[in-house]
């Protein structure tokens, strides 16, 4: 009775994460925690209770074990039992008196952020364990969609009418960018780009069955349209829509890492089975595009050639300085903001606070180590090149492995010059996807055939 509400309330979590400005606030992502937490404590519950079977693959070993071990380590750079950064010692010696440290510079911090990493991991292990119902899958991915949309709708019309307020916050930048509920353009970018991802991934499916029910004598022009109407209309209007505010962030980064995506779920597996297909949804694809840039892409195509590495250059050249600080073991997991003043020079703008590096794999190696955000890294790749392998492998359902590896191309793209999937809105999302691409990466009948031939063997 109770594992029932668990799936609802998890798909409800994740599309209104975005709802309290992204949940950028520690409150915001400490609260989903938590909620993340009792979900997974409620699904360990039920399955206890009712003996269901617990998901599992054995190529999900080494990426798991890979997290848990970032998982430790961080944990022990939080422990007094570590050995202290010399930051302590300083700090001991202004005082004048003894302070017990750590090898994270600033703890609290580290907690914090990892609430937030565990919770990547706990959205994960729920959309991996329900989402091998394709039902379910498929209620997540269309709440999702529409929730973006409503997300667009709503920064549209920011937009439009000049409002000056995001909710309750009085924004201060980004008063010609759409943003949605988001604070940051780039992180809304990402967030719109995975929208137009998942509704371009619904909409294949939807158009693939409407052609295998439609009239086959009817020439193909007239056939693709008719495979067009109805949900196909519908989805193609939430695609559009998330496509205009996306290109009203104005995002350059975004702008590049979505097209890599979505033209990564063209070319992929076999969501779009055939040559012939690829060609009428590559061709698709590019006519929508157009449509957009001519209706709203000015701006970001005035920006494109001015490319966001050149702004960002002197933050990491310093956070570069900041790992050949600690280059194994990092100075603190979620402590970037505490480290960089101990680097900063003149090269960065004296009024601004950076509190992120602005590159994900970047921050990561100058909190965790090298070793650390390598193992990270390669464990979220795992999980991504399963994807891949699904929807190679999988027919009916072959979409959301595609989905899920699409989206990774996304958000690593937009990894490498801004920090969108740290942002827990995102951060849960993402995870959510790639349990979902795992969990319908291999197909029920050879998990069926699989548990039949351990039984006999059993027996």
């Amino acid at each position: 009775m109770m594992g029932r509400f668990i799936w609802p309330i998890f798909v409800g979590l994740i599309v209104l994460l975005p709802l309290p400005l992204g949940s950028y606030n520690p409150w915001t992502w400490s609260a989903a925690g938590v909620v993340i937490a009792a979900l997974v404590i409620g699904w360990s519950a039920s399955v206890l209770k009712s003996g269901a079977t617990v998901e599992w693959r054995n190529a999900l070993w080494p990426p798991v074990a890979m997290f848990v071990a970032v998982v430790l380590w961080i944990i022990f750079q939080i422990s007094p039992l570590s050995p202290a950064h010399p930051v302590w010692e300083l700090a001991a010696s202004a005082l004048g008196e003894p302070l017990s440290g750590s090898m994270s510079v600033a703890p609290q911090l580290s907690e914090i952020a990892l609430i937030r990493l565990l919770s990547f991991g706990g959205a994960f292990w729920l959309a991996f364990q329900y989402g091998r119902d394709r039902d379910r899958a498929y209620l997540l991915l269309r709440a999702f969609v529409y929730a973006a949309s409503a997300y667009a709708v709503y920064g549209l019309v920011n937009l439009i009418a000049g409002n000056k307020y995001l909710l309750w916050y009085k924004r201060t930048a980004y008063l010609e960018d759409v943003t949605g509920t988001f604070v940051n353009h780039n992180s809304y970018a990402t967030y719109a780009g995975l929208a137009m991802v998942v509704a371009a991934g619904l909409l294949i499916q939807t158009v693939r069955r409407a052609w295998q029910l439609s009239d086959p004598t009817l020439a193909w022009p007239a056939r693709a349209i008719e495979a067009a109407k109805g949900k196909g209309t519908v989805l193609i209007t939430l695609l559009l829509l998330n496509g205009m505010a996306w290109l009203q962030s104005h995002s350059r980064m975004g702008f590049i890492a979505t097209l890599a995506g979505l033209m990564t779920l063209v070319v992929t597996g076999k969501a779009m089975g055939t040559r012939r297909s690829r060609l009428i949804g590559s061709g698709v694809g590019l006519a929508i595009l157009i449509v957009l840039l001519n209706w709203s892409g000015d701006r970001v195509m005035a920006r494109i050639d001015h490319t966001e590495s050149n702004d960002r250059m002197p933050i990491f050249t310093l956070a570069a300085q900041a790992v050949q600080g600690a280059p194994l073991t990092g100075h603190g997991y979620g402590s970037f903001a505490a480290v960089l003043p101990m680097y900063r020079d003149g090269s960065l703008p004296s009024d601004k606070v950076f509190a992120m590096a602005h590159d994900t794999y970047l921050e990561l190696a100058v909190e965790i180590g090298m070793p650390a955000t390598f193992l990270l890294t390669l464990s979220v790749a795992w999980l991504s090149a399963l994807c891949l392998i699904g929807a190679y492998k999988r027919n009916r359902d072959g979409v959301i492995p595609a989905v899920g590896f699409a989206g990774a191309v996304l958000v690593a793209t937009h990894a490498t010059l801004d920090f969108s999937v740290q942002m827990p809105a995102i951060g849960c999302l993402f995870a959510a996807l790639l349990g979902l691409g795992n969990a319908q990466a291999w197909s029920p009948s050879r998990r069926a055939r699989s548990s039949t031939a351990d039984a006999a063997a059993s027996a």
